[in-house]
């Protein structure tokens, strides 16, 4: 008889874990599931914020845009603005095309243009010097070129400058050479890009 009494003792705490697992079980408290028509709200907030970015980034795309310091297929250099064509066309006619695009034919005033010139690593590019009479000098050392004068004799008999690597050579301006135009670069201003929304002209 003394075994049953232990035996009784030993399984109750057992069968009291059961009862309060079940109990437990019963009131335990599940969330409800999340009706579709919250879902739907969810769909429509986050498109609406998704179209809104996209209304706003349309202003911001195009100021952008019209404050680049320069136009498509030029090159950006410090202060200026460098194109490098690959037209090839007489002195005269290259200068006139230059001159239409509000530029001229590239010239070498300072240090930094000349190191970047040479980074482009330039062959057979008309350049901006005045023509001369004679071909002399052809083949100096690339060191600067002087501003473009007006010349007065027949631009046919006339012999002008292009850059072949670091070297200048002079050759009848009615041959026909590469194209390469600069011009000042239009400002660009921080508060120009994040205030302005009609920049007045085109970079």
């Amino acid at each position: 008889m003394s075994e049953e009494v232990i035996y009784a003792h030993l399984k109750f705490p057992e069968s009291r874990k059961t009862e309060n697992i079940q109990e437990l079980d019963r009131f335990e408290i599940k969330a409800p599931p999340v009706s579709s028509h919250v879902w739907r709200q969810i769909a429509l907030t986050l498109t609406f914020l998704c179209l809104l970015l996209l209304i706003g980034l349309g202003p911001l795309g195009s100021i952008w845009h019209k404050c680049k310091p320069c136009p498509n297929h030029w090159l950006w250099y410090k202060n200026n603005c460098y194109l490098f064509s690959e037209t090839r066309q007489t002195w005269q006619d290259s200068a006139t095309s230059c001159s239409s695009q509000n530029a001229s034919l590239l010239q070498i005033k300072e240090k930094s243009t000349l190191e970047f010139v040479k980074s482009q690593k330039l062959y057979y590019y008309w350049l901006g010097l005045s023509p001369r009479q004679d071909d002399k000098n052809s083949g100096e050392n690339i060191i600067s070129s002087a501003r473009l004068k007006r010349y007065m004799n027949d631009i046919n008999k006339m012999f002008c400058g292009y850059i072949y690597a670091t070297n200048i050579f002079y050759v009848p301006c009615t041959e026909r050479h590469l194209l390469a135009c600069e011009k000042k670069a239009n400002p660009v201003k921080a508060e120009s890009v994040l205030m302005s929304e009609d920049p007045d002209r085109e970079m």
